[in-house]
């Protein structure tokens, strides 16, 4: 099998901003890789998501760097392709930034042709020690208009109608302060019980002080 094209997309909605302890998102954004093969099967990758602040607009130039590399190659040789476009890579692009966030959607998007092909799952072809695996829904962002009943309606619906055994959600505001945050852990604790999981993420929002005093 071997790599005919590699294609890439960028895709933008509005939604209402959102933000935690030290940053603020506007639309939501996602950068899409579609890689074709010569038997056929298609695989996709992506990067973006709620975290969608980083200048996609810059990725489909790299997508095109790494296009004349990736045409011809097999795409179940993941390890290769992963080793050439980066390690390989390091003296022209350096050893991180963009070009490693769109190699990692190219990374997904070649997994995802070798389980069409063998037509396993990912896990299976990683070795699949565990058939389940704990998994925790993240929200709880800050929002205009958005207070502790809307805070407690998210979380509640996370547990009972996505079935998630654990939440998170953020705390860090300068404007709530460590008594605000308190609150929104209280009644975040409240909506989904005490047998649910239940984590907070400032994202590198609280000083040393400040953390103390939360904790």
């Amino acid at each position: 099998m071997k790599i005919t094209d590699i294609v890439s997309e960028i895709f933008e909605w509005e939604r209402p901003g959102i933000w935690n302890g030290g940053h603020f998102y506007g639309p939501g954004r996602l950068h899409k890789v579609t890689v074709t093969t010569d038997e056929g099967i298609t695989g996709y990758g992506w990067n973006g998501g709620t975290a969608a602040e980083r200048p996609l607009g810059m990725f489909p130039g790299y997508v095109d760097y790494f296009r004349t590399l990736l045409i011809g190659r097999d795409p179940m040789d993941t390890r290769g392709i992963a080793t050439d476009l980066g390690e390989k890579q390091i003296k022209i692009l350096g050893p991180g930034g963009i070009n490693t966030q769109v190699l990692a959607a190219i990374n997904i998007a070649c997994w995802d042709i070798k389980g069409k092909a063998l037509g396993k799952s990912v896990h299976e072809m990683l070795g699949g020690a565990q058939s389940r695996i704990r998994t925790y829904i993240a929200g709880g962002y800050y929002a205009e208009g958005k207070g502790l009943e809307e805070l407690k309606d998210e979380v509640r619906f996370n547990v009972e109608e996505m079935h998630a055994g654990a939440v998170k959600i953020k705390i860090g505001d300068p404007n709530q302060g460590v008594a605000g945050d308190m609150r929104r852990v209280e009644a975040a604790r409240q909506a989904v019980g005490d047998d649910v999981t239940l984590m907070v993420d400032a994202n590198c929002a609280l000083d040393l002080a400040t953390s103390l005093e939360f904790a």
